[in-house]
């Protein structure tokens, strides 16, 4: 079994992946990735773009939040059992 942060992913890649998307879409995908890759959630523009989005939708975040577990919980099981990095969600 993996652990939660044993996805490797790129954190320019994910912002060239969520740049079309709409804002809200974006941040749930910034917090599934941030949730599962340490590589994420160390880079400082990554983090900067995405604390920006939570503060957008501090209102709504709750719904966005369960969204991101959604999304975050499909990218884990989408690492298959001797791999540990992924492409883009």
């Amino acid at each position: 079994m993996h652990s939660k942060s044993q996805i490797d992913l790129d954190p320019r890649e994910i912002d060239a992946f969520v740049c079309g998307m709409s804002p809200r879409q974006e941040l749930v995908h910034r917090l599934a990735v941030r949730d599962v890759c340490d590589r994420c959630r160390g880079d400082r523009l990554f983090m900067k773009r995405t604390d920006a989005l939570i503060f957008e939708f501090r209102k709504n975040l709750s719904a966005v939040l369960r969204e991101a577990n959604q999304l975050s919980a499909e990218l884990m099981a989408s690492v298959d059992d001797e791999g540990r990095s992924a492409k883009a969600p």
